[in-house]
């Protein structure tokens, strides 16, 4: 390798360590250093911001635009408590109902960690209440975010589509997400029967009883299960503030994981503004909490005109892209602006709520990555790990260097903004079946790692996890999360074995 290319790695690794180490955006630290790298390995200042992601950036802005609206006018919270009931106070369906709020959420092009911000701190508290196993309601709910995370409608989608098409690497976004949902899928039901059996607690304690039981009794299942409900979206305003205080470890504050595809703390748990965020402070300021009628809608209050509008945009939007053939991006935004300028929501509030943290990291990690391919550190990379004679020993060898990136590294937009090329550098001349089979083993592995405690999931489960509790809990989390990464890449050598790769 040159001393450019030895630079650029060097430069790289600072780059996230430095970003970890002082808690910074990954791309507020690799846009300046991509341009630094630019200047000194003599890449003209155009070629390196030419890197720059325009579509993705805009069509993150637009679908969270768009779901924005629904998030501020109660409809996903609406949806949160539809899914809760349908399980009729069975406790053994709770995990299971998160884990399909949290799919769906994804799959119509919800960020996966706006999500997991939206279902985790209410999941935790129906948790608590029903004396289900904080961990196995964390790694079920967690999983569902990350079965819809690579849907041709996600902006992870986006991502890798954009990359795979600028190495010239074809591939399948409706197999990849196919393959990824049903992987993840079989690791969850595996793991959630894995740790029933590890992990045994005694009786499940029942939910306190409403201020309207009788004293000394226990409210039935459906009334435990609502209050449980009404509880999660009461506990969301604080969430931001408790993990920061709860959590073990510095790297993946719940507010700082909005560079990772978080949403902002204002969106942490599917409340709509002025609903249990309202209760939240009003009690922690004296104050008694909203009359009834000044609460968000619960699953049977009536549809409100914006939460109406909301849902009927976000089918257009589905109908726009799916049968029409529009473009996601010109359909978000279309659909988003309509809404804005019907039901007027504060515009400040509006703008505010963007991912802005999920804009600056990706655009500042395809820059460095730009920059990268300018310098031919991924044709080097890509060489010596194409010198490996087996071909899925060179797989299992990027899966494993995916692991360890995302392991220490909490955004999986940062970790695809690398792997990604490598792969589609190292190993070239794949057909669409092989190098969708091959993404489909190097995007499980990244997502994988999820629950770690340095990520946004870890995070939002150690903050809504009682002090006595959080040890325990944050050592099952590491370890889900570290098995994961010493295991999944060896399992999932099997999908391109099994296409010929």
């Amino acid at each position: 390798m040159t001393a450019d290319e030895i630079l650029s790695l060097v430069l790289l690794l600072a780059v996230f360590a430095l970003a970890i180490w002082r808690d910074v955006n990954v791309g507020l630290v690799a846009l300046p250093a991509g341009l630094l790298l630019a200047k000194i390995t003599g890449v003209p200042g155009e070629q390196a911001l030419a890197a720059f992601p325009v579509q993705i950036v805009v069509l993150i802005i637009g679908v969270m635009y768009l779901f924005g609206h629904a998030q501020r006018s109660g409809a996903i919270d609406r949806l949160v408590h539809l899914v809760i009931r349908a399980s009729g106070g069975r406790d053994w369906m709770l995990p299971w109902s998160m884990f399909l709020t949290g799919a769906v959420l994804s799959a119509i092009g919800t960020l996966p960690s706006a999500t997991v911000a939206i279902v985790l701190p209410i999941a935790m508290r129906l948790a608590r209440n029903r004396g289900m196993d904080p961990v196995i309601m964390a790694v079920v709910a967690c999983a569902g975010a990350g079965v819809g995370g690579f849907s041709p409608l996600s902006p992870w989608g986006a991502i890798v589509r954009q990359l795979a098409e600028k190495q010239g690497a074809d591939f399948s976004p409706t197999g990849l997400f196919l393959g990824l949902a049903a992987i993840k899928t079989c690791t969850a039901i595996l793991t959630y029967l894995l740790l029933k059996k590890v992990i045994r607690r005694g009786k499940p304690t029942p939910a306190p009883a409403l201020a309207t039981a009788d004293a000394g009794t226990t409210p039935a299942p459906a009334t435990a299960l609502a209050s449980a409900e009404a509880g999660g979206a009461e506990d969301a305003a604080s969430t931001a503030e408790a993990g920061r205080a709860a959590r073990p470890q510095k790297p993946d504050a719940p507010a700082r994981r909005a560079d990772a595809g978080g949403a902002p703390a204002t969106a942490d748990a599917g409340t709509t503004p002025g609903d249990g965020a309202s209760d939240a402070a009003s009690a922690g300021a004296g104050r008694p909490p909203a009359r009834p009628e000044e609460r968000g809608p619960g699953a049977s209050s009536p549809l409100r005109g914006y939460e109406l509008g909301s849902m009927v945009g976000i089918g257009a939007f589905l109908v726009m892209v799916l049968a029409l053939g529009t473009n996601p991006l010109f359909a978000s935004l279309l659909v988003g602006l309509v809404l804005h300028l019907v039901f007027k929501p504060d515009t400040r509030r509006v703008i505010g709520d963007l991912p802005w943290g999920v804009v600056v990291l990706t655009a500042g990690v395809l820059v460095y990555v730009g920059v990268l391919e300018r310098v031919g550190t991924l044709d080097a990379l890509a060489g010596h790990l194409g010198g490996i004679d087996a071909a899925l020993l060179t797989v299992l060898a990027i899966a494993y260097l995916a692991a360890l990136f995302a392991t220490v590294e909490s955004s999986t937009v940062a970790v695809l903004g690398v792997i990604v090329p490598l792969t589609a550098t190292a190993l070239p001349h794949q057909s669409s079946a092989g190098f969708t089979a091959l993404l489909i083993a190097i995007c499980g592995v990244i997502g994988a790692v999820g629950i770690s405690p340095m990520h946004l999931g870890g995070g939002l489960v150690l903050a809504n996890t009682s002090e006595e509790e959080n040890p325990r809990v944050f050592r099952w989390l590491l370890g889900i999360s570290l098995a994961a990464a010493a295991v999944l890449p060896l399992l999932l050598l099997l999908v391109p074995l099994g296409v010929g790769v």
